[in-house]
């Protein structure tokens, strides 16, 4: 029988990223709905936006990719 990658050990065991992942994307689309400072890409605001969205959207990948190496290696190295 083949196993699984990632049991229910392993799930319990990275839920702990869940957390800050569902804020960080709870503030992308915050952000992107309301905007209280103005619109989103104006003459004065468009590199700020950018970087921004940038900072959030690169924050919540690296997050992601942490918790699946960390998944991984936590299910290759359990008995």
């Amino acid at each position: 029988m083949v196993e699984q990658p990632l049991d229910r050990e392993t799930i319990l065991d990275v839920t702990v990223n869940v957390i800050p992942l569902v804020m960080l994307v709870v503030f992308i689309l915050l952000f992107t709905v309301v905007t209280p400072w103005g619109p989103r890409f104006g003459p004065d605001n468009t590199i700020p936006t950018l970087i921004m969205y940038g900072h959030l959207l690169f924050t919540a990948l690296v997050l992601v990719l942490i918790t699946y190496q960390s998944a991984k290696v936590i299910s290759r190295d359990e008995p």
